[in-house]
């Protein structure tokens, strides 16, 4: 059972790190690149890269980062709206509500993997 128990211990910690900072970044814009291959299947695109291409240059288009929220679990946040002219009050808007549901989301993903973690333990020490 101490090895269940260590084992689990580990796991949290390493979690732990991943669970300390929650950031949802929500942008919009234009993407220009050329997918090649055989089939095209959108789980293989790293989206991240593509994004980090088109900021600078690499690809065609337009990225807007439109919000940002970065929360940290000493409570310390870093909160960023664009006030680009780029973006319509609509637009804006629009994304404003995907980017508060990606927030819940996030936070409640977080909050049930820390839950099952917590009834582990809980179940370990019975």
């Amino acid at each position: 059972m101490a090895g269940k128990f260590e084992t689990l211990l580990d796991d949290l910690k390493d979690t732990a790190v991943d669970f300390s900072k929650l950031t949802v970044t929500t942008a919009t814009g234009d993407i220009e690149a050329a997918l090649s291959g055989g089939e095209f299947n959108l789980e293989d695109v790293n989206m991240e890269e593509l994004f980090k291409k088109a900021a600078t240059g690499q690809v065609g288009g337009k990225v807007i980062i439109a919000a940002i929220d970065s929360y940290q679990l000493d409570g310390d946040a870093f909160i960023f709206r664009t006030n680009s002219s780029s973006v319509s009050a609509t637009q804006q808007q629009n994304l404003e509500s995907a980017h508060i549901n990606a927030v819940k989301a996030g936070k409640e993903l977080r909050q049930g993997v820390m839950d099952i973690f917590k009834d582990g333990v809980k179940a370990l020490v019975k």
